[in-house]
This record gives structure tokens, C-alpha cells and sequence, in this order.
């Protein structure tokens, strides 16, 4: 068989297989003992001069125009310092302030009244979701009618209050950047050593440079209000940045100065912070992570103050290299074999060798979970140790794909379309979902990689919708919860599957047809708000199957009519050397 090729680079998970390694410079040169050296630090520009020649109105513009300009403005660069210089009288500066970014749909301008000295513009269209001063997208749908006036002076200028930024809603993708941030798991000692990420949207126009001091300050507020009920603030609340972010000028590592009250944090607390911290600036910076207290070394027993990859490389689930990917063909379970002469390790044993339809394994590849055909025309979901004996649990007419939690050794399952968790000592739980209406009976489920947020397929017909909510494990003698779901736009006819995209931590990738029947995959963030269609060709008309995993690297693959498909930079390409092929999946 052909090795699985690795589509992206390598993972950063272990200091061994850094992408750049010469970007994580340790302490070589810092003395470990001794009173401190002051070592000045380079700053980082706040807010860069960016898009000086941004276009804003000329003695011969229109009032009209002036609105079109603006929006054109908005588009390159949300300062508003920039923008009120290019457009709003001094008194108007204000009109700008305001933090939410809002993305509209907007009608053309129309000017109501216009005279030698002042123009009155009306705007109206509708305000499809907001973008705070943060980076967190709120979907809304609500009608926007604005006046605007204006005043000339030279040239028409902006002279009346806004309701903040507007971007078109075509200009989305040109006017902001998908930012990954990563906050603190929540539950007991396993979870809390793990990161949960949320995807933020910054101005484009901001430098990697300048996007360090708006991530930090973004991670000590916290995360947004969906995702607050599985994460944690690991530092007190009042915790605040002293400075801009820095870089040391010895070796580049990223200084990060807080204020006092850090030094009450619990040392595991402030360990998870430095991980938070470096996890989402990797993408921009892949240094070392300093934290300081009032410009000295942060000084608090079993914390170092330099934070390299080897204290934050674990927090990240899907930190890691890429894994096997999995198979079952002709009621057996499979490895995908890098080599045709390759052995094959099969999980689950003799259980695992017929009658297999559906199967998951756990991320450390210790436990296996395998839904096997029984009597009736019945399914039985058997669990175990990998390398150990597994036992029958749970049986329906219909049983999904299970998927492995973290941090504990139970999976979930959708039984007849109820959800289901299941441990290795055949406890099933009933996992009570929270929503204001029924979604219908569940299809497909995929957990992420730290276990706290649920992809799932769910409906009938054509009602069957793509969802992501978060998940909450049993506490004492209750029920685990699925909570606070958001649907997941996405324009396929038939939604049949879904996975955790490699794309961005926040993304899912949804596959099923369109409505002429061709196989589709789509991959959109949670919130719905970036979405893009696969540029890849060559899958048959059909239902598909869908293998991903949100490890950077990771191989897509899809199943349709009992066929492997691997998927490339442009094209699907079958894999003739696996027959029969069904429901692959990656550890997870």
C-alpha cells in the first residue's frame, strides 16, 4: 500500500519535531543564578501604520460616495484612528469608538438631502452578526437604518455618531484573519492539563508583530460565552498586561509582563497560562514564552519563568503527529499500512476480526470501541483495551460511529439516535441534550481532540443539519450533558458526516451530496462564519463517509460505494489497493 502522505507541516507537539527549530531558542546565555540582569526588550508596534494610502474622499467626491469609499476603507484596515482621519470631522471622531465590528448586507446609499455645505445619506440593509473588539463573532439578523450627515469641508467628511465599523459581508474574508486562541480546559487532573481552542477574527491589515499584545490581552478576558462553560481562568481575575508584548533582544523570546497579581496563581495554574499563551502564538512567534511580574522575571516556586516546549507541547490535544488512519473491510477491522508487506497490529482482537461495521479507537490507540452486527438485525457496541479482551455493552437497530473522549476511558455513541456514553467497565450513561428544540434522532458524532466540544449530524430527510455543542462529562451521580448546540450552515443537500478539520482548530469539515446527487465536502468554522467549499475533484456521485482529524498534516480521506479515496492538494485519488473499504476514522 502507498504511505500516507503528510499534506501540511509537521506539528509542533514535541521539541523534537518543531517545525523551525531554530525559531525556539532556549536560556542558552541567561544565567540560572544570581540577581537578575535587566536586558531591555524590543516592543512590538501596537498599531502599525498600516494602509497610508488608504483612499478617503477628494474635493470632487460625491456624498454618496463618500459612503462607498468607507466601506472600501473598512475593508482594508478596522483603526478606527485611520479611518476618523480619512473621513470623520473632528467632532465626529467619537462615531468610531464604539467596539463592535459590524458585517452587513447593505442596499446602495441613497442621499436624501444635499446642499453646498451639508448632505444627509441614508443606509439600509441588514446586520448579520457583529465582530467585538476581542475577535468574537455573534451571529444576529436585524435591519439596519442609518442617517448619516456630512459636512463639506474641502471635501464631504462623516459628521454624525455611527454604530461602529461596517464591512460588507463580501468583504469578510479580506477584512479579517481566522486567529486560533487557546483557553484551559476545565474537569480533574487530566482535563485541566488541556487546551480548548476558540477561533477569533482580527484586521487583516494588523502584522504578525502587532498581533501579539491584542492576542494576550484576548486570553486574559477570557473566552466568549459559548465556550465559558468547559473552560477555566486560570489567573486571577484582575490579572492584567502591564505592557505591550515584547521580544528579548538576546534570543527573541516572547516577554509577556503582568501585573502582581499573578504571583497568587497556583504554579499549575500559571504553567496552563504560559501554554495558553504559547500555544496561540505559535502560528506568529515560535519562541520561548518570559513571564514577567513589573518587569522581572516571574519568581514563584515550581514555575519556571521561561516556558519552552518542553513545559507546553502536552497541553495541546492535537499537538501531536499525525496518526494511522483506520478502516473496516469485509467486517474487520484494519490499519491503513504504510507498505504493502506491512504487519498489521490488529486492535480489539479476535472481536475485532468479523462482524465489525463501525469503529473507533482512542487517541493513545489504548482502547478500542468496535460496532458489531448481532442477532435481529441488531448492533452491539462492544469496548475494551486495545491489546485486551472487549465486551458487549450496549445494543440497538442502529448504533453511529463511536468516538473516544479525553481523559477518560468511556466513548459516546448515538443508539436509535440517542446519545450514549459508554466506559470500559459497561456503564452507559444517558447524555442529556440541551436545546430549546428537538434536533431529531442523531446520525453521526465526532468529538474533538480535548473532549470538550461535540460535532454531530442529526435530522431526517432533509432536515438532517450539521451541529457543534459542547460536551460535559457526568459529575458525581448526574448525567453528562450536550449544551449549548449551534447549527452549522452548510450548503449541502444531504448532511451524512462530519469530523474536526485540520484547517483551524475551529473548523469542522461536513461531507454529504448535493442536491443533484454529487458528493460534497465543506469545511466551515463553528460559528458558521468562514466557510469553504473542497477544491478537490474526482469523488463519484454518492454517500460519503468522512475521515479528518484537526492534527496538523493529517491526510483527509473519504469512503463512497465501498472505496477509499485519499485527498490531495486538487484532486481525490482512489486507492485501488483497498477493496471494501468502509467507515474510516482517525484515533479519537
Amino acid at each position: 500500500m502507498r504511505a500516507v502522505p503528510s499534506r501540511g507541516r509537521v506539528v509542533r507537539g514535541l521539541v523534537a519535531l518543531v517545525v523551525v527549530a531554530a525559531g525556539l531558542a532556549g536560556c542558552s546565555g541567561v544565567p540560572d543564578s544570581g540577581d537578575p540582569i535587566p536586558v531591555p526588550n524590543r516592543k512590538l508596534e501596537a498599531f502599525p501604520a498600516v494602509n497610508a494610502d488608504l483612499v478617503g474622499p477628494r474635493p470632487d467626491t460625491s456624498a454618496a460616495e463618500v459612503i462607498d469609499l468607507l466601506l472600501n476603507a473598512a475593508r482594508s484596515t478596522q483603526s478606527r484612528e485611520r479611518l476618523g482621519e480619512k473621513f470623520l470631522t473632528s467632532r465626529a471622531e467619537d462615531a468610531l469608538k464604539r467596539p463592535d465590528v459590524l458585517l452587513c448586507r447593505l442596499n446602495k446609499p441613497m442621499v436624501v438631502s444635499e446642499s453646498e455645505t451639508t448632505a444627509v445619506v441614508k443606509l439600509t440593509g441588514t446586520v448579520l452578526g457583529t465582530v467585538s473588539d476581542v475577535g468574537v463573532y455573534k451571529p444576529l439578523k436585524q435591519s439596519l437604518n442609518i442617517t448619516v450627515s456630512l459636512v463639506r469641508r474641502g471635501a464631504w467628511q462623516i459628521d454624525s455618531m455611527l454604530p461602529g465599523v461596517l464591512v460588507r459581508e463580501t468583504d469578510f474574508v479580506e477584512a479579517f484573519r481566522p486567529v486560533p486562541l487557546y483557553f484551559a480546559g476545565l474537569g480533574g487532573d487530566d482535563a485541566a492539563d488541556v487546551l480548548v481552542p476558540e477561533l477569533r477574527f482580527m484586521d487583516r491589515s494588523l502584522t504578525d508583530a502587532a498581533l501579539l499584545t491584542p492576542i494576550v490581552r484576548a486570553l486574559l478576558r477570557g473566552p466568549s460565552p459559548w465556550l465559558a462553560p468547559v473552560t477555566r481562568d486560570p489567573l486571577p481575575r484582575n490579572t492584567t498586561l502591564r505592557s505591550n508584548v515584547t521580544l528579548h533582544d538576546l534570543n527573541n523570546d516572547v516577554v509577556v509582563d503582568l501585573s502582581p497579581d499573578i504571583e497568587s496563581a497556583k504554579p499549575a495554574d500559571l504553567k496552563a497560562f504560559a501554554a495558553q499563551v504559547a500555544w496561540s502564538l505559535d502560528p506568529y512567534f515560535q519562541r520561548d514564552v518570559r513571564l514577567q511580574v513589573n518587569g522581572q522575571p516571574l519568581d514563584v516556586p515550581d514555575v519556571d519563568a521561561v516556558q519552552g516546549p518542553e513545559h507546553w507541547s502536552q497541553y495541546n490535544a492535537a499537538g501531536g503527529p499525525s496518526q494511522s488512519l483506520y478502516y473496516i473491510s469485509k467486517g474487520a477491522l484494519h490499519r491503513y499500512a504504510e507498505r504493502a508487506d506491512a504487519s498489521e497490529t490488529v486492535l480489539g482482537g479476535d472481536a475485532a476480526r468479523s462482524g465489525v461495521v463501525a469503529a473507533a479507537v482512542a487517541a493513545d490507540e489504548g482502547g478500542v470501541a468496535l460496532v458489531k452486527q448481532a442477532a435481529a438485525n441488531r448492533q452491539t457496541l462492544w469496548i475494551g483495551a486495545a491489546d485486551g479482551a472487549v465486551n458487549a455493552t450496549v445494543s440497538g437497530r442502529v448504533l453511529s460511529r463511536p468516538t473516544w473522549g479525553y481523559g477518560h476511558d468511556a466513548v459516546l455513541v448515538a443508539v436509535d439516535g440517542q446519545l450514549r456514553q459508554v466506559d470500559q467497565a459497561q456503564r452507559v450513561l444517558r447524555v442529556k441534550v440541551s436545546h430549546p428544540s428537538p434536533i431529531g434522532p442523531i446520525r453521526a458524532i465526532r468529538l474533538a481532540p480535548e473532549g470538550a466540544r461535540l460535532a454531530l449530524v442529526a435530522g431526517v430527510g432533509a432536515d438532517t443539519k450539521a451541529y457543534v455543542g459542547l460536551f460535559q462529562p457526568a459529575v458525581d451521580d448526574g448525567a453528562p450533558v450536550l449544551r449549548d448546540l449551534r447549527e452549522v450552515p452548510v450548503s449541502i443537500a444531504q448532511v451524512q458526516d462530519i469530523g474536526w478539520s485540520e484547517a483551524t482548530p475551529a473548523t469542522v469539515a461536513v461531507a454529504g451530496q448535493g442536491a443533484d446527487g454529487s458528493a460534497l465536502m465543506r469545511e466551515v468554522s463553528v460559528d458558521g462564519v468562514v466557510a469553504s467549499d473542497s477544491n478537490r475533484t474526482g469523488l463519484p456521485p454518492g454517500p460519503l463517509s468522512l475521515a479528518t482529524s484537526a492534527r496538523i498534516g493529517t491526510v483527509p480521506f473519504v469512503e463512497s460505494g465501498k472505496q477509499l479515496y485519499q485527498g490531495g492538494l486538487r484532486t481525490w485519488s482512489r486507492l485501488p489497493e483497498v477493496g471494501d473499504a468502509r467507515a474510516p476514522f482517525y484515533p479519537g
